[in-house]
């Protein structure tokens, strides 16, 4: 008995895992709920060859990005990888858009919520 517990704790532990990844497009309009000193990471993607390029937009308050990298793909994409943390409680939306500088192609937003105060503010 001892040792099926141990198995089902290993395995709910792994798909926990598996499921936490980076937020993605399909993440576009979230809210996410994360404690003081959270890492995490926004991944978006466009195509090689093009003019546009993903750019942070906001003014960033309660988070802060520690770094980014873009790595082109075979499939002809490149995906940039932005990583964040939180510093400090409170909610803010971070914002890119796909830009070429002069025109917007596209938009990826999401509300971070930092701390208990989420539970006070978010509907």
């Amino acid at each position: 008995m001892k040792k099926a517990n141990y198995l089902i704790l290993c395995t709910s532990l792994l798909l926990f895992v598996a499921c936490s990844g980076p937020y993605t497009y399909k993440d576009n309009g979230s809210i996410i709920e994360l404690t003081e000193d959270d890492p995490f990471d926004i991944q978006l993607i466009s195509d090689v060859g093009s003019d546009y390029t993903w750019q942070l937009e906001s003014t960033l308050e309660f988070t802060k990005l520690l770094d980014t990298e873009t790595i082109k793909n075979s499939d002809n994409t490149i995906d940039y990888h932005f990583n964040f943390k939180t510093i400090s409680d409170g909610e803010e939306f971070i914002r890119f858009n796909l830009t070429d500088g002069s025109d917007i192609k596209n938009t990826f937003e999401i509300k971070v919520i930092v701390g208990s105060i989420g539970l006070i503010t978010s509907d």
